[in-house]
């Protein structure tokens, strides 16, 4: 049963497990929600670049006449 908890426990991204990083585990749960949202952030921000690129892209094709 030891082995089994020992495998549960959380690891970095060195591959150790956050108490053998020397790590609390609330710090490690607080990192992992900056890094999550920093995620969803720049997921966000690819997807709005796209879709200005994509009306850019749209707008140059179209054709304009004199005002």
């Amino acid at each position: 049963m030891e082995e089994q908890e020992k495998s549960s426990k959380p690891r970095n991204s060195f591959g150790k497990k956050s108490s053998e990083a020397g790590l609390p585990g609330n710090l490690v749960k607080e990192v992992m929600k900056h890094r999550d949202a920093a995620q969803m952030a720049a997921t966000e921000a690819m997807q709005e670049a796209a879709a200005a690129d994509s009306l850019l892209q749209c707008l140059s094709k179209a054709p304009f006449e004199d005002m």
